[in-house]
């Protein structure tokens, strides 16, 4: 049987995947830019960006999510 807090463990681990992807994206494309003084490119970091920080929030209410429901009454 899958707990509860498996459950919750196992999508905040995905949405971590996925963020850091994001970050490494941003990273990458960052220097690029940076090297070719490529200003589009910065603007798509900023996209990005916006990624990174939705992704974020989503983090922290998986982990809300995991504390809430595994308090001790």
């Amino acid at each position: 049987m899958h707990r509860q807090i498996d459950t919750g463990l196992d999508q905040l681990k995905e949405q971590l995947i996925t963020m850091s992807g994001y970050v490494e994206e941003a990273i990458d494309l960052s220097i690029r830019a940076w090297r070719e003084r490529d200003a589009g490119k910065l603007a798509r970091v900023l996209e990005i960006e916006d990624r990174v920080n939705a992704a974020h929030k989503d983090v922290d209410a998986i982990c809300l999510k995991i504390l809430a429901t595994q308090h001790p009454l």
